[in-house]
């Protein structure tokens, strides 16, 4: 499978997330966590960023970019020293 800028989220859903190599099988459970890998797509989209797996991984380890991709803010306890 080739890697696309815009390849449909089904295709960024497997490559990035690994969804088919995923053991949720069963139930509603399957279809909520598309839903939310889409919503994830989603907010990294819409916040300009195009390359969704190197943004998740810097995500991973600063909460201040995950913060801004959801269109928050730092908390003032989380980061004093960014007021």
């Amino acid at each position: 499978m080739r890697w696309c800028p815009g390849c449909p989220p089904e295709n960024i859903r497997d490559v990035t997330f690994r969804e088919d190599a995923s053991v949720i099988r069963t139930g509603s459970r399957p279809r909520l966590m598309a839903t939310l890998r889409n919503t994830v797509i989603g907010l990294i989209r819409q916040s300009g960023n195009r390359r969704i797996a190197a943004t998740i991984r810097k995500v991973k380890h600063d909460p201040a970019l995950l913060l801004a991709l959801l269109g928050l803010g730092p908390h003032p306890e989380w980061a004093p020293d960014q007021r």
